[in-house]
């Protein structure tokens, strides 16, 4: 590392040999600041300035700050790490949307995923209604909204709907209210159980008293997990 200090050359001399071999030291590997006495120190000098800028830098890893934060940017095969302390906090792709992986403190890539339930049961087995796509998320919970379509229950007919992630019942509502037909916004679930990594939710429906049938018409259900 060239932190040699720089030595001072007088007019109308030779540079010697030993001028040469420090210019070489201080310009090979690790190119560092130095005061006006050139010699090596710490916070000193700049590189670029608002007048006279750089146009491009091409940097493997890029540290902020005090050293013993580790506050880092890097490549991380094509996609941008962001470190603080040595630990990951986000690794953005190749999109503002696209979280490969990351903390508490970010969206997770395919956060958001839009169910669609279009099937009706008068059975006393539930039956599915509706599918999500895969959903990965980050460990914290995830909120299930009906936003379109409708939910009708027909003649006498009491019926539960529930909630699954992967075979795991989440939540349970009944609906017992006679012949109805209600919007998809009071449909509505919660994943308290803060899954982390790829799931799959599905809505399942059953008639459990009376006489007739639940109905899920074109029901889009947007699950998201919270920020």
């Amino acid at each position: 590392m060239g932190t040699n200090t720089l030595p001072t050359a007088r007019a109308g001399t030779f540079i010697p040999t030993s001028h040469h071999n420090s210019l070489v030291q201080a310009l090979s590997g690790t190119l560092v600041p130095r005061n006006s006495s050139r010699v090596a120190t710490d916070l000193a000098g700049s590189l670029g300035s608002s007048s006279y800028q750089w146009s491009k830098a091409y940097i493997n890893e890029l540290f902020f700050g005090e050293t013993g934060n580790s506050l880092k940017l890097e490549d991380d095969s094509g996609s941008l790490k962001i470190s603080v302390g040595g630990t990951e906090l986000v690794t953005l792709g190749s999109s503002w949307r696209d979280v490969v992986s990351g903390s508490s403190n970010t969206m997770p890539k395919n956060g958001v995923a839009l169910m669609f339930a279009n099937n009706s049961t008068a059975s006393s087995s539930f039956a599915t209604l509706g599918t999500s796509p895969t959903i990965t998320t980050l460990g914290r919970p995830v909120i299930f909204n009906g936003i379109s379509g409708n939910v009708q229950v027909s003649g006498t007919a009491v019926a539960e709907v529930r909630l699954k992630r992967g075979s795991t019942v989440i939540s349970t509502i009944e609906i017992d209210m006679g012949a109805v037909t209600f919007p998809p916004g009071a449909l509505g679930f919660v994943d308290y159980e803060k899954p982390s990594g790829a799931h799959q939710y599905t809505i399942e429906g059953r008639v459990t008293g009376g006489s007739g049938t639940l109905f899920f018409t074109s029901v889009n259900i947007l699950a998201w997990e919270l920020f």
